[in-house]
């Protein structure tokens, strides 16, 4: 089952909060990239988790484009996680199995989560002046077994777009049916250039996750949204995006390899030169 709504404002945050379980250092700008993965057996008990993991790109300029976490033991549980803002991607995957004779149980804390957002502000400019609609997407493909434990297992994605100064429009769903996720969260807002040439700065967030707070015996839950959550940014004739607070949206940054890498590929390059002038000169 798909459950969907259209918030404004400061629901937003009750939202964010509820879907990522705990407050992020992200959501207190309007930029930023974090994954976070959490898997544990019994609700925080005496156990350590297997896993509790964050990485997250908050300070600008950046120097990556993606963040991402991944990770498992065979049989037992894995995670996957990246949020892309130069590819405008979203990716998470996640599985946890139950292995003994009792069920695990939550009691309202995730056993396994997984979570990737990003953030950024976005300056639009016209050529002509005048009032255009502009419409954010957030395409979602993904899987859910949740087979003996619907209701318990659950995907969710959440879209937010609008003026830096002023309220945001919200849409979400929250995905609990087994089977195949596709769906697209969509919001669109009317932007007024005054003149030629002028510049507006939207914002946006968006996330998606995998939560399961129950577990059976001899069960495996798992949910695999890293077929790739997109964002889709429709711009009428005339718009265009000149500039974003990340400096990288549909930028890709390029890693740059390594010294270590650089030497090694300088003197692979120096041995082929020397081999090539022996066999010329034999």
């Amino acid at each position: 089952m798909k459950v969907s709504r259209t918030l404004t404002g400061i629901a937003l945050a009750a939202m964010a909060s509820l879907h990522s379980g705990t407050a992020s250092a992200v959501l207190v700008n309007n930029v930023g990239l974090e994954v976070r993965a959490l898997i544990d057996t019994d609700a925080f008990g005496g156990n350590a988790p297997l896993v509790n993991l964050t990485e997250s790109e908050i300070d600008l300029p950046y120097d990556r484009s993606v963040v991402n976490i991944s990770g498992g033991t065979a049989g037992s549980f894995s995670y996957t996680a990246d949020a892309d803002i130069g590819n405008q991607l979203l990716k998470i995957g996640g599985s946890l199995t139950n292995s003994t004779g009792t069920d695990m149980f939550g009691f309202g804390v995730p056993l396994i989560n997984v979570y990737a957002q990003a953030k950024d502000v976005l300056t639009l400019s016209s050529a002509v002046a005048g009032t255009y609609a502009v419409t954010l997407e957030l395409v979602v493909h993904g899987n859910l077994e949740t087979t003996g434990v619907s209701g318990e297992v659950s995907a969710n994605s959440l879209l937010s777009f609008g003026p830096v100064v002023g309220l945001n429009t919200t849409d979400s769903a929250r995905y609990t049916q087994q089977g195949a996720i596709d769906d697209t969260l969509s919001v669109t807002r009317q932007v007024t250039f005054a003149s030629p040439g002028a510049a507006i700065d939207m914002e946006f967030e968006a996330f998606i996750s995998f939560t399961a707070t129950r577990v059976p015996a001899g069960f495996t839950v798992s949910g695999d949204l890293s077929n790739t959550a997109f964002l889709n940014l429709i711009l009428p004739q005339g718009l265009s995006v000149v500039e974003s607070g990340s400096g990288t949206f549909g930028v890709p940054i390029v890693p740059i390899p390594e010294p270590t890498i650089n030497a090694l590929m300088l003197a692979g390059l120096a041995l082929v030169g020397t081999v090539a002038r022996r066999r010329k000169g034999f």
